[in-house]
């Protein structure tokens, strides 16, 4: 199992750059134009990895193993390395404040990247560039932590939310690098799609006219580093940022531009400075399309219970429910387990949290979200699912759970 593509973006958060993979599945030229007709619309999923201090990376053995499965399910998988994880930048934080950015930074990318893919057209032959149309069906997004990666799935905002942050984006803020770099790897991906269809056009019995063919060369890992834009419109974007976070940590980007541009005319005689700045005024990214199109899902494994969920990271909305009592749900200001398809499973010998805990817990969320949450105890499973048969039994409870709330 090797990634389609292994690169960078930097975190909306603080721009701390971020080690990120993009896994595609074996069938995922069927699922693009223009065949994508003869089967569901794509699947996009986004695991998140153990506390990194401990080792937690994107190539924990637990998020291998989901990552296969998903792709066995026809998922485009993205995986990555929180902040102080591996070859990522930064360091780990106390507050998951970092974190929760980082987790919010790659849902963002992968929306962008594949409605990029599924709402393109192209005829082999012709240009591959994507002609952007109205979506056929809805994406399907799941959103999957492990361990301490559950945990900071539980304290991100709803997705509406989160795709504001991207919407407009201007040009040379980390959320517009974010979006060009996942615009960028579609078209990588349509073209590789195209040449391979043209050449099928051209010669049948070819290597790559079967669908293993098509899968290997859609399948071959590409490095990308570096930034999207001119080096110029990203210093700004980083200048005005830490000139106004002492003043402001709560407002963005969305006056960065003008900030910038007033900066310089009261501080620079360069004319070329203030002409970037203007650019990055007025250039903005797309806006990303309704969270109505896409129907989503959480996945926990092996969530952590107080009090170590607490000393990791401040309580959340979702996680005031192992308190005896819980307010009303508001998915604008937490994790919206409650609003969406969720499973959470987790092995009853787990020695970083409390069986008994969570089983109360996953029956509070039920009594208040009917019908969504579905909790599975594995018996025997310890934290790591290293036990015998325990793993099995972990994905094909995945398996059966994700095939049976196909919308």
């Amino acid at each position: 199992m090797e990634p389609a593509y292994s690169f960078t973006v930097p975190s909306i958060e603080d721009d701390t750059v971020l080690d990120c993979r993009i896994y595609h599945p074996g069938d995922l030229s069927a699922r693009l134009p223009p065949q994508q007709h003869k089967l569901e619309a794509l699947r996009g999923a986004v695991i998140a990895h153990p506390y990194s201090p401990l080792g937690g990376c994107y190539d924990d053995p637990i998020v291998l193993a989901v990552t296969e499965k998903l792709l066995q399910q026809g998922y485009i998988v993205a995986t990555f390395n929180f902040r102080g994880a591996a070859g990522s930048a930064g360091s780990t934080s106390w507050s998951a404040k970092g974190e929760k950015e980082d987790f919010i930074t790659l849902v963002g990318f992968i929306v962008r990247y594949m409605q990029s893919l599924a709402e393109s057209n192209y005829t082999p032959g012709e240009d591959a560039s994507p002609v952007h149309q109205a979506p056929r069906c809805p994406l399907r997004l799941l959103l999957a932590g492990y361990s301490y990666g559950s945990l900071i799935l539980t304290r991100i905002p709803s997705l509406h939310n989160i795709l504001q942050r991207f919407d407009n984006a201007a040009i040379g803020t980390s959320a517009a690098e974010v979006i060009l770099r996942a615009r960028r790897l579609a078209q990588e991906t349509l073209r590789t799609a195209q040449e391979l269809d043209t050449k099928n056009v051209r010669g049948r019995g070819s290597s790559t006219s079967s669908p293993s063919g098509r899968s290997r060369a859609l399948s071959n890992t590409v490095r990308v580093g570096g930034e999207e834009t001119q080096s110029s419109e990203r210093r700004l974007s980083r200048g005005s940022r830490e000139s106004r976070r002492g003043i402001d940590m709560v407002k963005k980007s969305a006056e960065a531009p003008h900030r910038i541009a007033m900066h310089f005319r009261r501080h620079s005689s360069s004319k070329s400075q203030e002409d970037v700045s203007e650019k990055s005024k007025d250039e903005k990214t797309p806006q990303l399309s309704t969270t109505a199109l896409i129907k989503l899902r959480y996945l926990l494994i092996s969530p952590l219970s107080p009090p170590l969920s607490y000393t990791l990271a401040p309580p959340s909305h979702i996680m005031q429910f192992f308190g005896q009592s819980s307010s009303v749900k508001d998915a604008s200001t937490g994790f919206g387990m409650l609003e969406h398809d969720t499973l959470a499973i987790w092995g009853t010998n787990d020695g970083f949290s409390s069986s008994k805990k969570l089983t109360t817990w996953i029956e509070r969320l039920q009594a208040a979200a009917p019908g969504l949450i579905t909790g599975i105890d594995v018996d025997g499973a310890g934290h790591f699912w290293r036990e015998h048969g325990v793993l099995k039994q972990l994905l094909e409870a995945l398996a059966s759970w994700t095939e049976s709330h196909v919308v």
